[in-house]
């Protein structure tokens, strides 16, 4: 990569599994990189306090690891992508997040883990401007841990679990929620209260629920 090139590149695009090795080369080559989409195939964990980013995450506002094989997401992992503000991890196999996990995204506004193998998530307490949070697609039986982002989240989609019940109040405080998806999961039973604190709801999907 010649230096005139590195020092325009913003966003790098690889189609096929990465290493982190060789994010970490790109990081170093493009230092002004905004956005990165690719695959990561031959790590299973996303390396605690900042080893896979360095000190070269602090332009970042987009990453894309989907369709990978990253089984946690380690504490601290991307702590110096303060700019982020959209992360996709979907479709990999990750059953683990680490406590801290989130330490570093102040920015967060949009954050897909949808199609791994978690059976719960732990509390995003950094999170606090996330909008979107999409969930779907795991092996959540129960939700025992609170949302993120209580005063901007927006939607969330809790699709494709195998949730069969929630309490009256756990939507309660996320006055901001406007749309809200519970399609194809095992719900057996609703309160009709469950929402009533959500004024600005438009969209509730229920589809193919036992309801």
């Amino acid at each position: 990569v010649s230096p005139d090139t590195s020092s325009t590149v913003k966003r790098v695009k690889v189609p096929t599994p990465a290493s982190d090795i060789i994010v970490q080369v790109l990081l170093k080559e493009f230092t002004i990189l905004e956005e990165i989409e690719m695959p990561i195939g031959k790590i299973s964990n996303l390396p605690t306090n900042s080893g896979l980013f360095g000190s070269f995450g602090a332009t970042l506002k987009k990453i894309q690891f989907k369709n990978g094989g990253i089984a946690t997401w380690s504490a601290s992992a991307f702590d110096k992508c303060v700019l982020m503000t959209d992360l996709d991890l979907s479709n990999n196999i990750i059953a683990t997040i680490e406590a801290n996990a989130d330490i570093g995204l102040v920015k967060l506004e949009r954050l897909n883990l949808a199609d791994n193998r978690m059976t719960t998530f732990p509390v995003f307490s950094i999170l606090t401007t996330l909008k979107v949070f999409n969930i779907s697609g795991n092996l959540l039986a129960a939700l025992s841990v609170a949302l993120p982002s209580k005063a901007t989240l927006e939607n969330v989609d809790l699709s494709r679990n195998q949730i069969a019940s929630i309490t009256i109040d756990y939507f309660k405080d996320y006055a901001k929620l406007k749309e809200i998806s519970l399609s194809q999961n095992p719900l057996t039973a609703l309160d009709a209260n469950s929402f009533n604190a959500l004024n600005d709801l438009t969209i509730l999907n229920l589809g193919s629920t036992k309801l």
